[in-house]
This record gives C-alpha cells, sequence and structure tokens, in this order.
C-alpha cells in the first residue's frame, strides 16, 4: 500500500513563500515612480509628433503651457507636460465661489463618447459650452470633460445632481468627481484655446461644442483659422 509523504518532494524544491505586501506608503511611491519614468519615456515621441496635418487630437501634443488664471484660485502649470495630462493641470480644481460656471467632471467611462455624453447631459439652453478630451495615444477619450453654464446656479445644480453619482451605463467603479475649472466662462475658454493654437490648424473634432440655447453653433465662427 502506497504511503503520503510529510517531506519535501524528491527531485524537486518547496516554493518558496510570497513576499508580504508593501505598507500603503510604499505601494504609493512604488507607482509613483512606475508612473514618472513611463512618462519619461513617452515624452521624446510625443514631443516630435506635433499639431499640423497629421496631428488629429489637440490634446495629445505638450502645447498646453499657457497660465491658467482664475478668479477663485489661481492655478500652477508646469513649464511641459504630456497631452492629456496637461490639460488636466490647466484645468485643476478650484474652490467653489458663487459665481463658478465652468465644471470639469472626471471619471467619465472611457468608452463614453461626445455622442453619448450629450445624451446624459442634454442641451436644453443651461449649458454653451462642452469639451470632450480625445487622447490620441491611448486611442479614446481621456475620462474627464469641461461644460460651461449660462448661469452659475445651472452649475450648482449640475453638480448637487451629478458629484459623487453615476453615468446610466455601467463601465467605471468609481464615481464621478466635479470640481469647478480654473479656466471660468464660454469667452475665456474660447480665448485660451486661441492663445494655445496661435497658427495651428487641427481637426473639428478635437475642438469643443458650443450652444446658443438649444442651438449648437458652427465652430468654425470661433476658431475660423485653427479648423482643418
Amino acid at each position: 500500500a502506497s504511503s503520503s509523504s510529510t517531506g519535501p518532494i524528491s527531485g524537486g524544491s518547496c516554493p518558496k513563500p510570497p513576499p508580504p505586501p508593501l505598507p500603503p506608503h510604499l505601494q504609493a511611491q512604488r507607482f509613483q515612480q512606475a508612473a514618472q519614468e513611463k512618462e519619461a519615456a513617452e515624452a521624446p515621441s510625443a514631443a516630435a509628433e506635433g499639431i499640423g496635418g497629421s496631428q488629429k487630437d489637440l490634446y495629445s501634443h505638450p502645447f498646453w503651457t499657457a497660465p491658467c488664471t482664475s478668479r477663485t484660485a489661481p492655478c500652477k502649470l508646469p513649464p511641459t507636460r504630456l497631452a492629456a495630462s496637461v490639460l488636466a493641470q490647466a484645468y485643476e480644481p478650484a474652490p467653489f465661489s458663487e459665481d463658478v460656471t465652468t465644471l470639469m467632471i472626471r471619471h467619465i467611462p472611457a468608452h463614453y463618447t461626445q455622442e453619448l455624453l450629450l445624451k446624459e447631459w442634454p442641451p436644453v439652453g443651461q449649458w454653451d459650452f462642452f469639451l470632450l478630451p480625445y487622447s490620441m495615444q491611448r486611442k479614446r477619450p481621456t475620462g474627464y470633460a469641461f461644460i460651461n453654464f449660462t448661469k452659475p446656479q445651472y452649475a450648482q445644480r449640475f453638480y448637487k445632481k451629478w458629484h459623487c453619482s453615476f453615468l446610466s451605463q455601467p463601465g467605471s467603479s468609481r464615481c464621478l468627481d466635479i470640481n469647478a475649472a480654473c479656466v471660468q466662462g464660454l469667452g475665456e475658454n474660447v480665448a485660451h484655446i486661441r492663445s494655445c493654437l496661435r497658427d495651428k490648424k487641427i481637426y473639428e473634432a478635437s475642438l469643443p461644442i458650443i450652444f446658443d440655447g438649444t442651438k449648437r453653433l458652427d465652430i468654425r465662427l470661433f476658431f475660423p483659422d485653427h479648423v482643418l
């Protein structure tokens, strides 16, 4: 009759136990270091692309270096950052005040397109500026959007309804995170994009959507020298 052995298997070795997990603060340091190394490795190729005829996305180029000002709190921008991360820095959250009209909405699921978001937040005359940046590097939206409301009370109402809520379609385990954007107002946002584009031309899909009431306006009226 055969009997089981309690010793190590002949001809082999005992598997080593897995290392103990790192403390949370060391895990955060490792994650941050890996992200910085990845960004540094991708920087040369991204910086060489430029914004021209072959460049399909405004926000995949480190052009967003203009200083950002706000009536609530100034934002501090690095001299040059990559694409979508630069836009996120430019619209760094600012404290809410009574005159805030432009909001930044984070944690939007990647499968949400501009059209799907317009169904979630239909233009019913309460907002006039909508921007969902697209990352050409990842081939998908960046996961955050900007909306400028025509009145501060509309922005407050939107915040109370959607902050820490979920969109109707599944796809994200994180609720929406809404803050006041650093660049406030329709005119200020349009002027900020113009100043960053300078003499560059980009595709219309990379520019914001602008409404007058419920009527969608031709974006060429606002960026006549920048649309391919």
